[in-house]
């Protein structure tokens, strides 16, 4: 499983809502409500208001882990490691190790029920995160077997239990670096000019990277098996930055060495006003060419497999309502717009997405701003039982 293009997107949202966040959960039960809806629409089958919720991990649709960042009442700058888990029957709520109990998890990941991991390290209003490090699940219980340098974590990638990377390019604060499990041994990887923040993988020694070098310009990366190597032809595909224009990445998805998707945010600025714009970048072994809004592969950047040879893909709303935003699912090769209707929360759409594995049951995230809290749901497409 992996988790790709959210690291800003995840970031910005955690950041906007902060001023909403209620009061941290009294006692000791599961701040969740589970929903026996097998109905093939969205709907919710989790909730809470105590934490900002980053995380999935389904190694099947009776064994779902929604993990992310606890808060604290008039205290923004603290977190805490929070973790919501369904086993077929119910939501209950996860203990974590104490050694990262002052930050939360940034990322998880699984490819077995007997594969699943998350990865602490998350900044908790714009501050440096308190502590970083990689968590497995051992006989039901989350257990710390890699403690990182303090810093945020913005992408993981399981490939197997054996081969395992995580990201960490931030912003706010610093990120912890790039580190890579390889065998029984964890390697930080050094001397990048660039910093990488998520990732696609087409095999254990072929996998492709977004990210961005010292002057914050975008950048991908392959690992071949031996070391990165940068694509130097991105440089010309891309608008240059300036004190007017930011790029971003939202999304990369390789399905091939010659066919590889790249999602770009382009935002212009004018005085006070914001505007902004996606463009779709492919890679066909040689150049990367840009796509219009009607080629099959506009929604492939950041999309999500969803366990029947189809894919699910989600594009943000932007302010002007001019980008094809929404969920959309593709089907024997069209693209569908599938509707979210949660009935608090209407026009929210998730932010993250991810497939149970072994069925078609889809799972996603969504916030839902509120005067007096913000509820953050764990959302299904299909049943979990």
């Amino acid at each position: 499983m992996r988790i790709r293009g959210t690291g800003v997107r995840l970031a910005g949202l955690a950041a906007g809502l902060a001023g909403l966040a209620p009061a941290a959960l009294a006692g000791s039960g599961a701040a969740a409500t589970a929903v026996a809806s097998s109905t093939a629409t969205w709907h919710v089958v989790a909730s809470t208001k105590t934490a900002f919720l980053s995380a999935l991990a389904a190694p099947s649709r009776t064994d779902v882990w929604a993990l992310g960042t606890g808060i604290v009442t008039g205290r923004p700058e603290e977190g805490f490691p929070f973790g919501l888990h369904w086993n077929g029957r119910s939501w209950t709520r996860a203990s974590f190790p104490r050694a990262i109990s002052k930050t939360g998890i940034g990322c998880a990941g699984a490819t077995a029920p007997n594969d699943i991991w998350a990865f602490a390290g998350t900044s908790s209003g714009g501050s440096s995160a308190a502590a970083a490090g990689a968590l497995r699940l051992v006989n039901g219980r989350w257990k710390l077997v890699k403690a990182f340098p303090a810093g945020i974590v913005t992408g993981c990638l399981v490939v197997s239990p054996t081969q395992v990377w995580v990201f960490g390019d931030a912003h706010v604060a610093p990120g912890v670096g790039l580190w890579h499990l390889h065998g029984t041994t964890w390697t930080r990887i050094p001397s990048l000019r660039y910093a990488l923040a998520t990732a696609s993988a087409i095999g254990p020694d072929d996998i492709w990277a977004e990210g961005e070098d010292s002057f914050a310009f975008p950048v991908v990366a392959r690992w071949n098996g031996r070391s990165w190597i940068g694509n130097t032809a991105l440089t010309r595909a891309l608008p240059r930055p300036s004190s007017s224009l930011e790029v971003g990445f939202d999304g990369i998805t390789a399905i091939s060495d010659r066919n590889v998707w790249l999602r770009v945010v382009v935002a212009k600025f004018s005085g006070a006003n914001r505007s902004d714009s996606l463009l779709v970048l492919h890679w066909n072994g040689r150049s990367w060419q840009k796509v219009s809004s009607s080629n099959p592969g506009y929604f492939l950047p950041g999309a999500v497999r969803d366990g029947r040879g189809g894919w699910w893909s989600v594009i943000p709303a932007d302010s002007f309502g001019h980008l094809p935003s929404g969920v959309w699912h593709q089907v024997s090769g069209h693209w569908v717009k599938v509707p979210v209707k949660i009935a608090a929360c209407p026009a929210a759409l998730p932010y993250l997405l991810s497939n149970a594995t072994g069925s078609a049951t889809m799972l996603g995230l969504q916030a839902c701003p509120a005067k007096s809290a913000t509820a953050y749901n764990v959302l299904a497409y299909g049943p979990l039982r």
